[in-house]
């Protein structure tokens, strides 16, 4: 007789998740950030502003409601197309196109 399958592929899966590190919300209020992400402020900031002042963001979505930069640090403007920065800056747009929220995260 077969042992039941279904507990071990639960048990498989279960490991697989357990390896996976959440997202971390890094804190903007710092100095070093406040510096470098002062220009953002929900409610106020544009996405013309935020264009001019960071580049062309990593990704897009929603028709651009929603852009991420990457950071290989998160106390420096040095931002990255590249897929492997560990830090990712996420705006989130109104219909106006003015921030409505920002947060970065530490991605690993």
């Amino acid at each position: 007789m077969r042992p039941p399958r279904r507990p071990l592929v639960r048990g498989a899966c279960l490991l697989l998740l357990g390896g996976c590190s959440p997202l971390s919300v890094m804190d903007l209020d710092t100095k070093a950030r406040r510096q470098t992400f002062g220009f953002l402020v929900d409610g106020t900031t544009t996405a013309e502003g935020v264009r001019s002042r960071l580049g062309k963001p990593y990704s897009e979505f929603e028709q651009s409601r929603i852009v991420t930069y990457r950071l290989a640090s998160p106390d420096d403007a040095d931002f990255k197309l590249d897929p492997w920065a560990p830090y990712e800056l996420v705006l989130v747009f109104d219909g106006s196109q003015i921030l409505k929220r920002h947060v970065l995260i530490q991605l690993w």
